[in-house]
C-alpha cells in the first residue's frame, strides 16, 4: 500500500512551528527552571572578565616595572655602543624572563641555533658517548682526531646548574678551540633540580677518566717550562701525578670544575691531577646567592645577575641536592617551595655544593681565576682567589673591568673599545697551552666597527 513507503509520520504543524507535545512541554518548563536567568549570565560573564583584567593589568604593570629597570640600564664607561646593546638586552631579559624552569630552558636551548652557526670553519665537531654520558668535542681541523692535539681540556658548562648544554656554548668552547689549537670535551652533564648537584660531579668524573685512559700518551708530560717530568703520570690515583688535560668552565661549570678538582685531590676517585684549573667567573659559593651581603650586590646591580633569579636558581639546587632529585611537577614545585631561607642557607654551607667553603684547597693545581669587575658574584670571587692562595695554591687572577657574569659567552660581538670579552677567551686558551706546555698560538688582529668607535 503506498501509504507504508511514506517514511515517518511528520509532526503537527501550526503556523510558527511544530505542535509540541506533552513531553517536550514538561522538559521546556524543567529546563527553564533550572537555566540561569540572561542577567545571571551577563553578570557573570563580566565579573570573570573583570577579574581576568585586573590578573592582566597586575601582570602588566609588573612587566612594565621590570621592562623599565632593564632598559634604564647605565651605561659604563668602557662599554662601546654595541656592548651597550648587548647589556641592555640582556638585562631587560633577565627582569622579565618568567621564573619557570621549563620556559627559562626553551629560552636558553634556542641559543643553540644560533651558536651553531659561529663554530669557525676550521673547527671539527664529533658528538662522543662516554658511558652514558654524552660529549661533544671541539678541535683544530689539522688534526686527524681530537686525542691527536697535545693540548686537552674538558669544559664544563656553565647555565645555573639547570640550564645549558654543550650545543648552547659551542661557540664559546670552538673558539678556545681556535685560539689556542686545543682539543676541548664537553660533556652534558645530568643537570638539576631533576637531579642533584653530584650527579653532575660524577659525569664530569667519568669524563675525565675517560680523557686520561684515552687521550694521552704513557710517557711523561711537558711541563709549563718545557720540561719532560716522567714520574708525573707514573702512578695514576697519586696525588701528586698529573694528567695533560685542564678542566675548566664559567660560573656553575666552574663550581662543577673546582668540584672535581677537590674530589680528585681528596682520593675520592683514583685518578692523577688535571695540569691546570681555569674558572671563568666561577659561582662557586651559594651561601653568598642566598645572603647577599657583599657590597658587590649593591654596587654591581646592573648585572644580569639578579638577586632574585640566583636565590631562585640556588633554592632548586639545594632542594635537589637535598632530596637526590625532584621532579618539575606538582609535587616537585611543593618540595621547592617547603623550606626557607636559613634551611637553604644550611645546605648551601655543604662543601659539595658551595666548593669556595672547602675546608682546604691544599695541593690543587696551578688556578686561572678571570672576574668582571661588573658582577654582582665578583667579592665571593675575590675570596676565593685569597683563600686558593692562603692555602698554598698558584693562582693567576684577572679582574676585567664593569665586565658582567660570565662575559665570555659574548665574545663575538666584541670589538672597537670594547675587546675585553674576546680578551678573555685568548686568556683562557693561552692558560691551558701554558699549563699543557704548548706555545699559545699569535692571534690575527680584530678590528672593531664604525657603531663601537661611538662614544
Amino acid at each position: 500500500h503506498p501509504s507504508r513507503h511514506r517514511g515517518p509520520r511528520k509532526p503537527a504543524m501550526t503556523s510558527w512551528g511544530p505542535v509540541a507535545s506533552s513531553k517536550d512541554k514538561k522538559k521546556h518548563e524543567v529546563v527553564q527552571q533550572t537555566a540561569p536567568s540572561f542577567n545571571e549570565v551577563v553578570h557573570k560573564f563580566f565579573g570573570e572578565l573583570t577579574e581576568v583584567s585586573e590578573q592582566a593589568s597586575e601582570w602588566m604593570g609588573k612587566q612594565a616595572t621590570c621592562l623599565a629597570s632593564g632598559l634604564s640600564t647605565p651605561r659604563r664607561k668602557t662599554w662601546s655602543l654595541r656592548w651597550y646593546l648587548i647589556e641592555l638586552d640582556v638585562r631587560t631579559l633577565a627582569e622579565t624572563c618568567p621564573r619557570d624552569l621549563e620556559l627559562l630552558r626553551v629560552l636558553t636551548d634556542a641559543a643553540s641555533l644560533m651558536a651553531r652557526p659561529l663554530v669557525p670553519w676550521d673547527i671539527s665537531v664529533k658528538e662522543v658517548k662516554v658511558g652514558n654520558v654524552r660529549c661533544l668535542w671541539n678541535w683544530p681541523s689539522s688534526f686527524e682526531s681530537p686525542e691527536l692535539v697535545p693540548a686537552k681540556c674538558l669544559y664544563v658548562h656553565g647555565g645555573a646548574f639547570c640550564l645549558g648544554s654543550p650545543e648552547t656554548h659551542i661557540q664559546l668552547t670552538s673558539q678556545i678551540a681556535r685560539r689556542g689549537q686545543i682539543a676541548v670535551l664537553s660533556p652534558d652533564y645530568r643537570r638539576c633540580p631533576e637531579f642533584p648537584l653530584s650527579a653532575a660531579h660524577e659525569d664530569c668524573i667519568e669524563v675525565y677518566k675517560w680523557m686520561v685512559e684515552n687521550c694521552q700518551s704513557c710517557g711523561g708530560d711537558t711541563a709549563a717550562d718545557g720540561n719532560t717530568n716522567a714520574s708525573n703520570n707514573s702512578v695514576a690515583g697519586c696525588p701528586r701525578a698529573t694528567s695533560n688535560i685542564v678542566i675548566g668552565g664559567e660560573s656553575a661549570g666552574a663550581n662543577i670544575a673546582l668540584s672535581v678538582a677537590l674530589h680528585i685531590r681528596d682520593g675520592r676517585c683514583p685518578l692523577p691531577a688535571p695540569k691546570g684549573l681555569a674558572l671563568m667567573s666561577p659561582w662557586a659559593d651559594l651561601v653568598d646567592a642566598m645572603e647577599r651581603t657583599s657590597s658587590s650586590w649593591t654596587n654591581n646591580q646592573v648585572c644580569f645577575v639578579l638577586p632574585d633569579l640566583a636565590e631562585l636558581f640556588a633554592r632548586w639546587v639545594l632542594v635537589a641536592q637535598k632530596h637526590g632529585g625532584v621532579q618539575w611537577d606538582a609535587e616537585g614545585k611543593a618540595k621547592f617551595a617547603e623550606l626557607d631561607k636559613e634551611a637553604l642557607i644550611a645546605l648551601a654551607k655543604n662543601a659539595d655544593v658551595s666548593p669556595a667553603l672547602a675546608k682546604s684547597f691544599k695541593d690543587l693545581p696551578h688556578t686561572l681565576v678571570t672576574i668582571g669587575d661588573g658582577e654582582t658574584l665578583r667579592d665571593s670571587q675575590l675570596q676565593l682567589v685569597e683563600r686558593l692562595r692562603k692555602d698554598g695554591v698558584t693562582v693567576e687572577k684577572e679582574v676585567y673591568e664593569d665586565m658582567p657574569h660570565a662575559f665570555a659567552l659574548a665574545n663575538f660581538v666584541a670589538g672597537g673599545c670594547c675587546e675585553q670579552p674576546s680578551a678573555v677567551v685568548d686568556r683562557f686558551a693561552a692558560f691551558v697551552d701554558a699549563r699543557c706546555g704548548m706555545p699559545f698560538p699569535k692571534q690575527p688582529a680584530r678590528g672593531g666597527c664604525k657603531c663601537c668607535e661611538i662614544q
